[in-house]
Protein backbone atom coordinates (compact mmCIF):
# COMPACT_ATOMS: atom_id res chain seq x y z
CA UNK A 1 0.00 0.00 0.00
CA UNK A 2 1.41 3.37 -1.05
CA UNK A 3 1.47 6.15 1.56
CA UNK A 4 0.27 9.61 0.54
CA UNK A 5 3.08 12.05 -0.06
CA UNK A 6 2.63 15.46 1.57
CA UNK A 7 4.01 18.54 -0.16
CA UNK A 8 5.10 21.18 2.33
CA UNK A 9 5.91 24.89 2.22
CA UNK A 10 7.81 26.43 5.11
CA UNK A 11 7.16 30.14 5.61
CA UNK A 12 9.80 31.59 7.91
CA UNK A 13 13.28 30.09 7.69
CA UNK A 14 14.51 30.99 11.16
CA UNK A 15 15.15 28.94 14.28
CA UNK A 16 11.61 27.57 14.68
CA UNK A 17 11.29 26.90 10.95
CA UNK A 18 14.43 24.78 11.19
CA UNK A 19 13.06 22.96 14.24
CA UNK A 20 9.97 21.97 12.26
CA UNK A 21 11.98 20.97 9.21
CA UNK A 22 14.42 18.89 11.25
CA UNK A 23 11.48 16.70 12.27
CA UNK A 24 9.95 16.16 8.85
CA UNK A 25 12.34 16.63 5.93
CA UNK A 26 13.78 13.09 6.05
CA UNK A 27 10.40 11.33 6.06
CA UNK A 28 9.61 9.29 2.96
CA UNK A 29 6.11 10.74 2.64
CA UNK A 30 7.14 14.43 2.84
CA UNK A 31 8.66 16.64 0.17
CA UNK A 32 9.49 20.31 0.59
CA UNK A 33 8.09 22.40 -2.24
CA UNK A 34 8.92 25.90 -0.95
CA UNK A 35 11.26 27.58 1.49
CA UNK A 36 9.96 31.13 1.98
CA UNK A 37 11.66 33.94 3.85
CA UNK A 38 12.04 37.69 3.39
CA UNK A 39 15.79 36.98 3.41
CA UNK A 40 16.32 34.98 0.22
CA UNK A 41 19.76 33.82 1.36
CA UNK A 42 18.16 32.22 4.39
CA UNK A 43 15.58 30.56 2.14
CA UNK A 44 18.40 29.37 -0.12
CA UNK A 45 20.14 27.82 2.90
CA UNK A 46 16.92 25.93 3.71
CA UNK A 47 16.70 24.85 0.09
CA UNK A 48 20.15 23.30 0.29
CA UNK A 49 19.71 21.77 3.74
CA UNK A 50 16.16 20.43 3.36
CA UNK A 51 15.89 19.92 -0.39
CA UNK A 52 13.22 22.52 -1.10
CA UNK A 53 12.37 22.62 -4.77
CA UNK A 54 11.76 26.40 -4.85
CA UNK A 55 12.50 29.50 -2.81
CA UNK A 56 10.61 32.76 -2.57
CA UNK A 57 10.19 35.94 -0.53
CA UNK A 58 6.45 35.99 -1.25
CA UNK A 59 4.33 33.78 1.00
CA UNK A 60 1.41 34.14 -1.42
CA UNK A 61 3.27 31.86 -3.82
CA UNK A 62 3.24 29.15 -1.13
CA UNK A 63 -0.39 29.51 -0.13
CA UNK A 64 -1.63 29.63 -3.72
CA UNK A 65 0.57 26.85 -5.11
CA UNK A 66 -1.20 23.76 -6.37
CA UNK A 67 1.82 21.64 -5.43
CA UNK A 68 1.55 22.47 -1.71
CA UNK A 69 -0.66 20.52 0.72
CA UNK A 70 0.63 21.78 4.07
CA UNK A 71 1.96 25.21 5.04
CA UNK A 72 4.16 25.59 8.10
CA UNK A 73 3.87 29.13 9.47
CA UNK A 74 6.96 29.98 11.51
CA UNK A 75 6.96 33.74 11.13
CA UNK A 76 6.31 36.46 13.69
CA UNK A 77 2.94 36.15 15.46
CA UNK A 78 1.76 39.45 13.95
CA UNK A 79 1.73 37.76 10.51
CA UNK A 80 0.05 34.46 11.45
CA UNK A 81 -3.59 35.49 10.96
CA UNK A 82 -3.07 36.92 7.47
CA UNK A 83 -1.18 33.82 6.35
CA UNK A 84 -3.80 31.52 7.91
CA UNK A 85 -6.56 33.35 6.03
CA UNK A 86 -4.77 32.72 2.74
CA UNK A 87 -4.13 29.09 3.61
CA UNK A 88 -7.81 28.51 4.29
CA UNK A 89 -8.82 30.38 1.15
CA UNK A 90 -6.64 28.03 -0.91
CA UNK A 91 -7.52 24.92 1.14
CA UNK A 92 -4.12 24.26 2.69
CA UNK A 93 -3.56 22.39 5.92
CA UNK A 94 -1.51 24.39 8.44
CA UNK A 95 1.01 23.95 11.20
CA UNK A 96 1.31 27.30 12.93
CA UNK A 97 3.96 28.18 15.46
CA UNK A 98 2.88 29.57 18.81
CA UNK A 99 1.67 32.05 19.84
CA UNK A 100 -1.06 31.95 17.23
CA UNK A 101 -1.37 35.75 17.06
CA UNK A 102 -0.06 38.91 18.65
CA UNK A 103 -3.33 39.93 20.32
CA UNK A 104 -6.37 38.40 22.01
CA UNK A 105 -8.72 39.84 19.37
CA UNK A 106 -6.71 38.30 16.52
CA UNK A 107 -6.50 35.07 18.51
CA UNK A 108 -10.29 34.87 18.70
CA UNK A 109 -10.54 35.56 14.96
CA UNK A 110 -7.94 32.85 14.30
CA UNK A 111 -9.86 30.27 16.35
CA UNK A 112 -13.23 31.22 14.83
CA UNK A 113 -11.80 30.91 11.32
CA UNK A 114 -10.39 27.46 12.06
CA UNK A 115 -13.74 26.31 13.50
CA UNK A 116 -15.58 27.52 10.39
CA UNK A 117 -13.29 25.52 8.09
CA UNK A 118 -12.94 21.94 9.34
CA UNK A 119 -11.84 20.88 5.85
CA UNK A 120 -8.48 22.52 6.63
CA UNK A 121 -6.59 20.86 9.47
CA UNK A 122 -4.78 23.42 11.62
CA UNK A 123 -2.28 22.37 14.27
CA UNK A 124 -0.40 24.65 16.63
CA UNK A 125 3.27 23.75 16.92
CA UNK A 126 4.64 23.06 20.35
CA UNK A 127 8.03 21.52 19.67
CA UNK A 128 9.94 22.63 22.71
Amino acid sequence: MKTKAYRVAIIGCGHMGAAHMDHIYYKDNVSVTYACDLDLERARMFQKKYGAKKITKDYHMCTQAEDVDIVIISTYPSTHLAILKECIKYKKHVICEKPITASLEEGKEFVDLVKKHPECKVLIGHIL
